[in-house]
């Protein structure tokens, strides 16, 4: 073959060419495809999962999330700038604790529905890849949110962070993707792509993405509509609330402030303009103002609106966008920013407007706690507002206060917003799970599937009015408990009782209450076998829970009596719990996630207190202790209700004043709370009134000796066991969530801490608040109201609201002295500085607590801060 001839090149031959250096935007697609690839990858190990195996994932993730949601909302504050710690860690507690729950038993792999009348099976498969546009806004919580529910679904999801919040984002998605892993899910099964504002186009574009989810920010929302990809988009809407004539008033009013408040003003469905029926205008408008409200004037108005949207008749101004700066502040601060002055503790800020759209810019969607109002003349021109304001911002929700049932569906049916909400609040309610019956989600939920979308009903968009709705409520309670001096003897009589475990404490055996019970269990006319687990510590730990459990199950017993104060008690429940349903988890509260426990089952469960004040005979109920890592495990279901209580006051007999004084506190701190707890009802009420009652009569007789002192304890170890009744179905709040912080690091009594903190949360509570906590059955903040009507059931004097709080709490305080406990901390011999040290960290763990959720007022952690101080140094100090 001849050679072919070329013609000489002025090119070096002997150098190889050079190949660009890539560019940063072909970096970002190889990295994108990378992290896409490891996805499909995953994808495909998903196949052979089991329905079981998926639900066991999304439960370890979602308890990981939990255990973390403080320290995630504390790091998203502090990376945003942005909100309220306390609003997100309850956000993020939404988004894994109500979200798996309403997941729970939801089948999502293979045949999720057989119809066989019709002859139509459904089988579940999984979308694909799924890319996630997440907002600086409530990161976290969306993150966790997205997270869970592509676990749920076998989706494997990647994440591109928005830019103002990409770290707090990654330590959620870590968090899920951790412990998801560690749970058997595939390696890529949660994964992220950085830098994300350079790599969501590249991701969402990747054609092996099969669906975007996008949150929050509009120019997101928009781009992943624009994909080309099927998308679920949720932004923030121009969420209109209509306060009609005839709304229960003080409740819509304290709605439209818990909502427009929270987070700050951030969350994506809280009420932008509240309308306002002509009748209860300036009623509605005097509400506000009790909660916190500041109306401004004409002046402020302009200095607000030329803050929030610039000037727009000004070069260079944006008169569609809102000021950055002023995105989730306080209303001090946006009002401080704009140029006036408003007190500290203001909650909103509202402005009067006379229509909606250009002329009235304040009628747009803005996250920070501003609210426009309206004065509607007719039913019909607040229809037409609210329509109005929908379509100037986005439908996601609307909110509706009125008892006119066809009224709410007329609104339902004039206003165009995918939920609406009615009597509950916007951010709230929009939400679901809390208020109504929507199922819970943050931001876009829900899914897609092939075949489904060429069908009729497809073609619609179904929008959702949503009634408030407490949902069912359970009082829970032992079928049985017997009372009285002797009560112990029905032991012998107890049927069916052939294999006992009996678990107690070294203080029960060394007092002789053991060998007490063991010689009525002796007097049975059948013999019964009797195993005893007698090593529980004041602190019951995992290990010796688990051991008991593990006697439980070689011995089989048919009868497990707990036998001692509160912590033989929680460690009975505990192993009563594990030998009935091995698989429960310690980390899981007792079913929050959707455990679906049914109770002991293979035994039944005696408790026999031999301390008064615990209630933990009766409630359901139970703590365990991590000694290694220092870690809590408060378990909380009703399935650790016993089936029997025995509350027999002869086995308190030898316990000395102190003691007796201390365990009255608790009973009392119980009773108090259960009182003025947002999920007090009709059935603890009287429970609580009468427990106060008891304690407050008996206690000083009951620290005297001779028949007068007998006959007094006998009373108050009934106070504690109705104040266990009521706490059972009623929550507690600040005292509790705080003692259980302080007592087991300070190493004082429970009682004697909770006899110290007390009288400061009666006043926290007795005062106007910032802040007041959400429940579908707790319309409007009635503590101070409350608190008066139980100084007048104990004789003291309450005129107003304002008097009964303070001779309650003053009450509290004499009781207090009288049965010579100390008045503060400080006079209990606890070291200042040590404990000003600590403070900070007993305010977050009484935060984390489960107590504090149910306590009328919103705990912050600079409030709980001021009351640790108060029982520090006394309450007056």
């Amino acid at each position: 073959m001849t050679p072919q001839h070329t013609e000489p090149s002025d090119r070096p031959s002997e150098r190889p060419a050079e190949r660009p250096a890539p560019k940063p935007a072909d970096r970002t697609a190889e990295a994108v495809a990378a992290v896409v690839a490891n996805a499909l990858r995953a994808l495909r190990e998903y196949d052979g999962f089991t329905q079981e195996k998926v639900d066991r994932i999304v439960r370890k993730a979602a308890l990981a999330a939990l255990a973390a949601h403080v320290r995630l909302a504390a790091l998203a504050v502090e990376e945003t700038g942005r909100g309220v710690l306390e609003d997100q860690a309850a956000e993020n507690r939404f988004a894994c604790e109500r979200v798996a729950r309403g997941m729970a038993g939801v089948r999502t792999v293979g045949v999720v529905r057989r119809d066989e009348l019709d002859g139509i099976v459904e089988i579940a498969d999984p979308v694909g890849v799924v890319a996630a546009l997440t907002p600086a806004a409530g990161p976290t919580a969306t993150v966790l949110f997205q997270a869970l529910i592509a676990l749920k679904t076998r989706n494997p999801v990647v994440f591109s962070f928005h830019p103002g919040a990409p770290r707090c984002s990654a330590e959620a998605a870590r968090t899920v993707r951790d412990a998801a892993v560690a749970a058997g899910a595939p390696a890529s099964c949660v994964q992220w792509v950085e830098p994300a504002s350079a790599a969501a186009g590249a991701l969402t574009r990747h054609p092996d993405v099969a669906l975007v989810l996008a949150t929050g920010d509009p120019a997101a929302v928009r781009a992943a509509y624009g994909c080309g990809k099927p998308a679920l988009g949720a932004e923030p809407g121009n969420v209109p609330a209509y306060l009609e004539r005839s709304a229960d008033l003080a409740r819509a009013v304290n709605d439209v402030v818990l909502s427009r408040a929270f987070d700050h003003g951030l969350a994506p469905a809280a009420e932008q303009t509240v309308i306002l029926d002509a009748a209860v205008h300036e009623r509605a408008l005097a509400g506000f103002r009790a909660l916190g409200g500041h109306l401004v004037d004409a002046g402020e108005k302009a200095l607000l609106e030329r803050y929030l949207f610039g000037d727009p008749h000004g070069p260079g101004d944006d008169p569609g966008g809102v000021n950055p700066a002023a995105v989730g502040r306080s209303a001090a601060e946006v009002a401080a920013a704009a140029g006036f002055e408003v007190p500290a503790g203001t909650t909103v800020l509202l402005a009067e407007v006379a229509g909606v759209g250009d002329g009235e810019p304040l009628t747009r969607v803005k996250p920070c706690p501003v609210l426009a109002v309206l004065r509607a003349a007719s039913r019909s021109r607040a229809l037409r507002w609210a329509a109005e304001l929908v379509e100037l911002g986005g439908g996601g929700a609307a909110v509706v206060h009125t008892e006119d049932e066809a009224f709410a569906e007329e609104f339902g049916l004039a206003v165009r917003a995918g939920r609406v909400v009615w009597n509950a609040p916007g951010a709230q309610g929009a939400a679901g799970g809390r208020y109504n019956a929507l199922p819970p989600a943050l931001g876009p939920g829900g899914g897609c599937s092939g075949p489904a979308a060429v069908r009729a009903d497809r073609l619609l968009n179904l929008r959702r009015l949503a009634r408030r709705d407490g949902g069912t409520r359970r009082f829970a309670a032992p079928p049985a408990i017997l009372f009285e001096r002797g009560a112990v003897r029905a032991l012998a009589e107890l049927p069916g009782a052939r294999r006992i475990v009996l678990v107690t404490d070294r203080a029960a055996v060394e007092q002789g209450r053991l060998e007490r019970v063991r010689e009525v269990l002796d007097r049975r006319a059948d013999p019964v076998a009797v195993r005893v687990v007698d090593t529980v510590e004041p602190e019951p730990s995992v290990e010796t829970v688990e051991r008991g459990a593990e006697l439980m199950r070689a011995f089989a017993p048919d009868t497990v009596i707990a036998l001692g104060g509160r912590a033989p008690m929680d460690a009975a429940k505990a192993m009563w719990l594990l030998y009935a349903h091995p698989e429960a988890e310690f980390a899981d509260p007792g079913g929050t996630l959707g455990a679906g426990l049914t109770g002991g089952g293979r035994a039944r469960l005696v408790c026999v207190p031999t301390a008064s004040g615990t209630g933990g005979e009766v409630a359901p109920f139970a703590e365990v202790t991590d000694p290694e890592s220092g870690r809590r495990y408060p378990l909380a279901d009703p399935a650790l209700t016993p089936d029997l209580a025995v509350v027999d006051p002869a086995l308190t007999a030898d316990r000395p004043g102190p003691a007796v004084a201390e365990a009255a506190f608790a009973a009392l701190a119980r009773c108090v709370e259960a009182w003025i707890s947002v999920d007090a009802n009709d059935f603890t009420d009287g429970l609580a009134r009468q427990g106060a009652l008891l304690v407050v009569e008996h206690l000083p007789a009951a620290l005297a000796d001779g028949p007068d002192g007998r006959a007094a304890r006998d009373r108050l170890h009934h106070a504690g066991t109705i104040a266990g009744l009521a706490l059972g179905s009623a929550s507690l709040g600040a005292v509790h969530a705080l003692a259980h912080t302080l007592a087991p690091a300070l190493h004082l009594p429970y009682g004697r801490v909770c006899a110290l903190l007390l009288p400061p949360v009666v006043r926290h509570a007795g005062a106007a608040p910032a802040r007041v906590t959400g429940r579908a059955g707790y319309p409007v903040y009635v503590a101070p109201e409350r608190l008066a009507a139980l100084a007048r059931t104990l004789a003291l004097p309450a005129g107003t609201p304002e008097q009964g709080v303070e001779s309650l709490a003053g009450a509290v305080e004499e009781l207090r002295e009288r049965a010579g406990l100390p008045r503060s901390l400080k006079l209990a011999g606890v070291e200042e500085s040590a404990f000003l040290e600590a403070l900070p960290r007993y305010a977050l763990g009484a935060l984390e607590d489960r107590c504090a959720p149910g306590s009328p007022r919103r705990l912050l952690l600079a409030d709980l801060e001021r009351l640790l101080r108060r029982a520090y140094y006394g309450d007056r100090a």
